[in-house]
């Protein structure tokens, strides 16, 4: 079963740069490969930066359930 932004992609998104763009052929029209969504937040037990409400509100952007991961070592080495 596609997904709901799949869906709506071939419905709604594809035919219409279709015809804004005038393709010839409907594969020269853009395709989405990957979405990735990440969010970082700290263990605080109150407001936003909460990883249970950060992680609620991905459920319902995504509509996928949220995986927690921790980080493994401090990247501040890496700052530019």
């Amino acid at each position: 079963m596609a997904s709901r932004y799949r869906l709506f992609y071939e419905t709604v998104v594809r035919p219409e740069l279709l015809a804004k763009f005038q393709y010839k052929n409907v594969h020269m029209v853009p395709r989405v490969e990957k979405v990735t969504v990440s969010v970082a937040t700290r263990l605080r037990p109150s407001g936003l930066d909460n990883p249970i409400a950060a992680a609620f509100m991905l459920e319902l952007i995504t509509g996928q359930q949220a995986k927690f991961t921790r980080i493994r070592k401090a990247n501040a080495r890496y700052k530019t």
